[in-house]
């Protein structure tokens, strides 16, 4: 059974762990992030080459309150709730253990596999949540404005963790591939014999992921299948980056480059051509 959760529902839940002051436990130490949005912390457990773990603790609510009010599941509302996201890069794999009660043993411990489907250019996520042991799966879609059932608690926690990384620009697995900022593999990439990568705009940064020939990189950058901010190419350099915006504009000679005019506070900008006819998405690099 799959059910679908959005924005507004954990802006609710936030919105009241805050008005009655709830707050975490602070910790000094540099590797824990405070989101002031929310009120909520993030530690970083593992941060390696081989996997990520992040971690937060949603204090108790009142869970008479929860209930009424359809926020969150009638059994994770009386003791804090800790969810811990692992992110694993060589199996491009996310799974997420709260301490919850279980729903089919007397355990405190849930385990979710996490899927990433979408992460649009404003940082909206629409992902899903399924608990291994019930099967049950729990859609998120933060760009839709209506649900009514209660929820987990556990995935009001995992939504902020992937939320948060989002918002760093960490490495994300969407759809199953790996994506990472420019900014971070940039230098890396030059040093490699590709020159094109497919690109796509996510929470308002440029993200790369697999390389691609010339011919994969234009159509890519025309292919009407893909909306502006997945119809993107990044290239090591600016010479490949025009040559990719003149294949897919069939040979005409590239606009650019150009950076956008309208800087949205919180977007990162990057050079890029478009085709002679602006047709299509951008030629970063």
């Amino acid at each position: 059974m799959i059910k679908s959760l959005n924005k507004s529902i954990i802006a609710s839940i936030l919105a009241f762990a805050m008005i009655f002051s709830f707050t975490f436990q602070a910790q000094a130490q540099e590797s824990r992030f405070s989101d002031h949005s929310t009120g909520s912390n993030v530690d970083i457990l593992v941060d390696n080459a081989d996997e990520m773990v992040i971690s937060a603790t949603m204090p108790a609510i009142n869970s008479s309150f929860a209930r009424v009010s359809a926020l969150a599941s009638e059994n994770a509302t009386t003791t804090d709730i800790t969810g811990t996201l692992t992110i694993d890069k060589n199996l491009q794999t996310m799974t997420l253990v709260t301490n919850e009660k279980s729903e089919v043993s007397t355990a405190n411990q849930r385990t979710y596999d996490v899927v990433i489907h979408e992460v649009n250019s404003l940082g909206d996520i629409n992902a899903t949540f399924t608990d291994l042991e019930t099967n049950e799966s729990y859609s998120i879609e933060q760009d839709k404005l209506q649900a009514s059932f209660a929820i987990p608690i556990g995935i009001v926690i995992g939504e902020t963790l992937l939320a948060w990384l989002v918002g760093i620009g960490a490495t994300l697995i969407v759809a199953t591939e790996t994506w990472v900022t420019v900014n971070e593999i940039r230098e890396t990439l030059r040093q490699k014999k590709y020159e094109h990568y497919e690109a796509q705009i996510m929470g308002g940064k440029l993200y790369v992921g697999h390389s691609i020939d010339l011919a994969g990189a234009a159509q890519r950058l025309v292919n009407p299948m893909f909306t502006k901010a997945h119809a993107n190419v990044w290239s090591v350099n600016s010479a490949a980056a025009a040559r990719v915006a003149r294949v897919a504009g069939g040979g005409a000679t590239p606009v650019g480059p150009e950076l956008n005019i309208t800087q949205v506070p919180g977007f990162f900008y990057y050079a890029h051509y478009h085709t002679a006819s602006r047709i299509g998405g951008h030629s970063f690099f």
